[in-house]
């Protein structure tokens, strides 16, 4: 098996960790909603007091975990991403004339142009947002609870 075998080997493994990173942030993620769903619903159907103040703090806690969690799999996406360009670095070495680097450095300058200002939104903080959201109605049901 020669180097750049192992090194498109390697590159489709990390490649494969990454969709499988955003794939756990989405499962994740929507499991977070339903439970919040079923939650908010349930204490909003009550009458808002004593008795929905455990209900708001437990969202308030999924919602502070949520925007952990997903930067936790931001950071564990970013590592692969690293490991990928190292990749991509080391197949350019082993033949300069493939133009790897130059290629993906024009392709994301095109993107950045025809995309000017969703390309600066990272979609980490969109994820961290959902919920950022989440701990925010915890803290609005809690305050009304506590009314």
């Amino acid at each position: 098996m020669d180097k750049g075998s192992v090194y498109l080997k390697l590159l489709e493994e990390n490649l494969g960790e990454i969709r499988h990173t955003e794939s756990h942030r989405d499962n994740f993620t929507s499991v977070i909603l339903i439970v919040v769903g079923v939650v908010a619903s349930w204490t909003s159907y009550m009458k808002l007091g004593e008795s929905t103040i455990i209900s708001s703090i437990f969202i308030i806690i999924l919602g502070l975990f949520g925007v952990f969690v997903t930067q936790k799999l931001y950071e564990r996406q970013k590592w692969y991403m690293g490991r990928v360009s190292l990749i991509y670095k080391k197949l350019e070495t082993l033949d300069p004339n493939l133009g790897l680097l130059t290629l993906i450095s024009e392709h994301e300058e095109t993107h950045k142009e025809s995309y000017p200002f969703y390309s600066r939104i990272r979609m980490n903080k969109i994820w961290a947002a959902i919920h950022v959201l989440i701990t925010i109605l915890g803290v609005v049901l809690l305050i009304l609870s506590s009314l």
